[in-house]
């Protein structure tokens, strides 16, 4: 499975392995579904928090949590990933299953990257 994400514009995440389709989470490079962050791309209207920092590390990618627990969002849920990098292909993997996504790097080596399903 593969670890990345993205917004609300096209794209597809990969199952096997990153291919290297990731960004540097550097402040000010502009994260994934540039734009005006939307009022629910924050910390405090996050329900549920993944930092996948952990599992990066030790080389497991995050994919088939993420996915799983967006599954479960319920309307007005926001899922919070926590990566060192902009998760790209993640993202859109996401996109294309209807959900939307915006990513906020603060820090260097810290992209919060936000999950919402879509509303009718």
């Amino acid at each position: 499975m593969s670890g990345h994400l993205e917004d609300e514009s096209g794209g597809r995440g990969e199952e096997a392995g990153c291919a290297g389709h990731h960004r540097p989470a550097v402040p000010g490079a502009g994260g994934a579904g540039d734009g005006p962050r939307p009022p629910w791309a924050n910390v405090s209207a996050a329900t549920r928090t993944l930092d996948a920092g952990p599992m990066i590390a030790v080389g497991e990618h995050p994919a088939g949590q993420v996915m799983a627990l967006l599954a479960v969002l319920a309307g007005g849920e926001v899922l919070q990933l926590l990566t060192p990098f902009i998760p790209e292909p993640l993202i859109a993997r996401a996109r294309a299953g209807g959900y939307l996504a915006h990513t906020v790097v603060e820090e260097a080596g810290l992209a919060r990257t936000f999950f919402r399903a879509r509303t009718p």
